[in-house]
């Protein structure tokens, strides 16, 4: 293994974290430029949004079933070529959707961005734990998390302007594909290969063996159920702000694009600077806060009668989670190091499960009292995951 990232980060530990970064930076992008150009893409192939819409939720069905695939997976291959597997998944999604010539075909090709999903975060993080010390983990997995967020900040823009001058196609081949091939190129050349002492094998054996002994740790599966819990209650919150604001306050459309880059600068910034907070309070005492804290904000961002008041509780609401995020990641590391590719592809899978669960009971509890009740119901379930984590979850690294 490569000696790992210190207190002093040599030229090639810097390389190899930035290649990381990089490559969070390029899971996004052809997601972006999706959602801006849906409309133009459906009447392309002379269908409707809510048709073409649906290839979402064909990704999201292929990041749940691929990650259970990549606990799988990886007790066989180690974590640089699993990573080099989701870029290159995303190398072809570009390229299909591209050139693709009917909604079938588009559907098809977009699909495979849940397999750059599904992999790039948890293999990204393996990496993270096996080339980063440990004093320095926490702010390199901030800088890892914010790579994600950055690319929504800059897509946008960036995709209206290619698809306004040379049509929507050219958004996945002169924006998505270059980022994506150059994510891969430089994985694949600064990364090291592994000499074997990154991967499962000697001690995963079956992956059933795998499975039995991380949900035997009482505190891995809190850490999971953690996860269920607040992926489910971010996603409701985080599908109906929009519309939220909208409705409520009457904002426009582009007042309401302005709320929400501002909510995803707040949350890259708290990424970056996640691992000095971490440093300060430790990891758990953090995480056990930072969703606490963000429960609280969700819960009165829909029930606020000012507007700024609840704009306010709405960013809080992003820092907090984004600091929630990088503790947790850090307290999940270790919780049973030697299956970290597996522990952090549950960890995605059940990632993937609450936001599906999310979006239903959003969308019943809207149904049934409006949205003012989204706010309170899905912060309940963050300040109950918060509790979860107190009273269940194990710190076993030094932080």
């Amino acid at each position: 293994m490569a000696e790992k990232l210190g207190t002093q980060p040599t030229t090639v530990n810097m390389l190899i974290v930035s290649s990381l970064i990089f490559s969070s930076i390029a899971t996004y992008p052809i997601y972006f430029a999706t959602a801006l150009l849906l409309k133009d893409i459906s009447e392309s192939f002379a269908t409707t949004v809510g048709v073409l819409g649906l290839i979402q939720s064909a990704s999201s069905m292929v990041t749940l079933v691929f990650a259970l695939i990549l606990s799988a997976l990886s007790l066989k291959l180690n974590a640089r070529t699993l990573l080099l597997l989701g870029l290159g998944s995303l190398v072809a999604s570009s390229l299909g959707c591209g050139f693709a010539q009917s909604a079938t075909m588009m559907s098809v090709f977009y699909a495979l961005t849940g397999v750059g999903a599904a992999v790039i975060m948890p293999m990204g993080l393996t990496l993270v734990s096996q080339h980063v010390a440990e004093g320095s983990r926490s702010k390199v997995i901030g800088w890892f998390t914010a790579g994600f967020t950055f690319s929504g900040l800059i897509g946008p823009p960036i995709v209206g302007f290619i698809a306004e001058h040379y049509g929507w196609r050219m958004a996945y081949l002169g924006y998505a594909l270059p980022l994506t091939l150059l994510g891969l190129v430089l994985s694949f050349t600064v990364i090291p290969v592994s000499s074997g002492g990154d991967s499962q094998t000697e001690v995963g054996g079956k992956l059933w063996d795998s499975y039995l002994t991380i949900l035997k740790s009482r505190s891995a599966c809190a850490c999971l159920v953690t996860t269920i819990l607040v992926m489910i209650a971010w996603q409701a919150a985080d599908l109906y702000t929009a519309a939220f604001y909208r409705d409520r306050f009457l904002l426009t459309l582009t007042a309401t694009s302005l709320l929400l880059t501002a909510t995803s600068l707040f949350f890259t910034v708290s990424s970056t600077f996640s691992g000095r907070v971490i440093e300060r309070f430790g990891r758990k005492l953090l995480a056990v806060g930072a969703i606490f804290t963000a429960g609280l904000m969700v819960a009165s961002f829909t029930a606020a009668p000012i507007l700024y008041a609840s704009m306010a509780a709405r960013v809080l609401a992003s820092v907090f989670v984004s600091l929630f995020y990088n503790a947790k990641v850090n307290v999940m590391l270790d919780q049973v190091p030697h299956m970290r590719g597996t522990m952090m592809s549950l960890d995605q899978a059940a990632g993937g499960l609450g936001g599906a669960v999310g979006a239903a009971l959003g969308g019943a509890v809207f149904t049934l009292y409006g949205y003012l009740a989204i706010g309170p119901v899905h912060g309940l379930l963050m300040v109950l995951a918060a509790l979860i984590f107190k009273v269940f979850v194990v710190d076993k690294g030094k932080m």
